[in-house]
């Protein structure tokens, strides 16, 4: 959710058609992107709460006195914008947002966000300091997308 700062676990019972949250995670800051690693139980979380950061948490199936899974923290990684996209690959966690996008490597056994092996910027070098890095940036960029889709309709 944009505007929760919490991540919430949702459990869908098909046989009574009924959607339940069966866990809530508080304080991590309005959470935008997901990015379920199911072989692995990982997730991947953008945030756009300041300092940015991305997050990673396992998600464990089979928890002890419950059927549901459960969410827990493995790690938080600085990046040097908000980011909104965020996917993962061979390995390597991808996030993009606002003047940069970023790569990282991702711990093979914990899941944990390491060490950042790229950053690409989408503005010149020089830009980069006075480039608005916050999560206004973005809702700027998504309206005036939005403005520009409707006109085009």
């Amino acid at each position: 959710s944009f505007k929760s700062s919490s991540l919430y676990v949702l459990r869908y019972d098909r046989e009574n058609k009924k959607l339940e949250v069966v866990q809530s995670v508080p304080g991590h800051g309005p959470h935008q992107y997901l990015y379920v690693d199911r072989p692995n139980h990982r997730l991947y979380v953008t945030s756009w709460k300041e300092p940015p950061h991305l997050s990673a948490w396992s998600i464990q199936v089979g928890h002890p006195g419950s059927d549901h899974p459960r969410l827990s923290l493995i790690n938080q990684a600085p990046i040097t914008a908000v980011s909104s996209y965020i996917t993962s690959k061979h390995g390597l966690l991808f996030s993009a947002g606002g003047p940069t996008g970023e790569i990282h490597q991702l711990n093979q056994d914990t899941g944990a966000i390491e060490k950042k092996l790229q950053e690409l910027l989408f503005v010149p070098a020089e830009a980069l300091h006075n480039e608005d890095k916050s999560r206004k940036a973005l809702v700027r960029l998504l309206l005036i997308k939005q403005f520009i889709s409707s006109d085009v309709t």
